[in-house]
C-alpha cells in the first residue's frame, strides 16, 4: 500500500508543542512527534536548541493541510523558517 509521509521540522523557543499537535489532529487526524537537540555556530558561539518533527502519514498527499499546519507553527512559535518534506512511502501493515 502507498502512503504520503509529510514531516515538519520546527522549534518552539521553549514553548509547549501542544498547540502544534492539537492543530495537527484537527487538520490531519493525527501525528507522530519527535524531539531532537540541534546546534549550529553563530559568530563563533555554538547555539543549541530543542527542535521537533511532526510526521503525518496519510493515504494521499494532503499538501494544503500540511502547508496550513506549517504556516501556523511558523507564526505561533515566531520562527523565521519551518521546513517541510513530503515523500511517497510504500508500507505493509501486519
Amino acid at each position: 500500500m502507498r502512503y504520503c509521509k509529510s514531516t515538519i521540522y520546527f522549534a518552539t523557543n521553549g514553548a509547549s508543542t501542544d498547540k502544534a499537535t492539537d492543530k495537527a489532529v484537527s487538520l490531519l487526524g493525527g501525528y507522530t512527534l519527535g524531539e531532537h537537540k540541534g546546534g549550529w555556530e553563530s559568530q563563533g558561539i555554538i547555539v543549541e536548541e530543542n527542535s521537533y518533527t511532526l510526521t503525518i502519514i496519510t493515504p494521499e498527499s494532503r499538501s494544503a493541510e500540511t502547508t496550513e499546519l506549517a504556516m501556523y507553527i511558523k507564526s505561533e512559535y515566531k520562527q523565521s523558517e519551518v521546513w517541510v518534506t513530503e515523500e511517497e512511502i510504500k508500507n505493509t501493515i501486519f
